[in-house]
């Protein structure tokens, strides 16, 4: 069974450019049971400038190319159609992060890579792994690497088309230095609210877990109070102990990489 061509208003198109549409068989005046639908698309609002989203839709079976804007084609006649589209990164998150990689960082722009693309991402000369598609052509986020410290330009690299975005910058932060903390004691039933200063102790972006622990590797967790987080000092809270303790040092993960300073806090029994 053939059907007649039939043209459609956009107006009801989703954002995304497609649109379905209930379709049934009526014969002699009757309805036949059962239906289905109908995928009802626009090539042009998959192009909203960005030709890596075009021809992506393309690969998913949808009648559109990229001619210098996302159109209806039915075969390869665009002359601009084989070309790679060209990558930009126009925004990175967070612009800073501990020397030992390991944050998430995310980056936008145009053509930045689509599923089942070949995407990699070199930030100040370290390469950032575990590359994700956040949203199609537009978002990426990847896990950055370690670095040197220095702070240089990006490099994204789509399907073998490459982009050096050199005035973005990404800055490794040298190694974190506690001070101390206070008070140095804790009780059993926990809550104690501890204070810990240093340097280069926080970065946006990143996890971070808190834990002070002894020779045997059992440990009290602190939990980190996000509104008092600064670079120079962090507060914590302790987790309740089954037992009297004497932790010899501080454990902090933060983006699952550990740093370790001796230090001692006693956990006493509340008097």
């Amino acid at each position: 069974m053939l059907c007649y061509k039939l043209k459609f208003a956009n107006a009801g198109l989703s954002k995304q450019g497609n649109l379905q549409v209930p379709i049934f068989l009526e014969y002699d005046g009757s309805i036949l049971d059962g239906n289905s639908s109908l995928e009802v698309y626009d090539c042009k609002d998959f192009g909203d400038e960005s030709c890596g989203y075009c021809k992506y839709k393309k690969t998913q079976g949808y009648k559109c190319d990229w001619c210098g804007s996302c159109k209806y084609s039915k075969q390869e006649t665009c002359s601009s159609s084989k070309k790679k589209c060209s990558v930009s990164i126009s925004k990175l998150e967070p612009s800073s992060g501990p020397i030992f990689g390991g944050t998430l960082v995310s980056l936008e722009g145009k053509n930045v890579g689509n599923q089942g693309d070949d995407i990699t991402v070199t930030i100040s000369g370290a390469e950032c792994t575990n590359v994700t598609v956040v949203k199609s052509s537009k978002k990426i986020s990847c896990i950055t690497g370690n670095a040197t410290g220095r702070s240089i330009g990006i490099k994204v690299t789509v399907n073998g088309e490459t982009y050096t975005a050199a005035n973005i910058k990404y800055t490794y932060v040298g190694q974190h230095e506690i001070f101390g903390f206070s008070p140095n004691r804790s009780i059993i039933a926990g809550g104690k609210k501890i204070r810990i200063s240093g340097n280069n102790l926080i970065f946006p972006g990143s996890d971070y877990e808190i834990y002070y622990c002894n020779d045997s590797n059992s440990c009290l967790q602190c939990r980190l109070s996000k509104k008092y987080v600064k670079n120079q000092y962090m507060m914590c809270r302790m987790e309740r102990s089954s037992s009297i303790l004497t932790l010899k040092y501080l454990k902090i993960i933060i983006d699952k990489n550990t740093v370790r300073f001796l230090l001692f806090l006693k956990v006493e029994d509340q008097r």
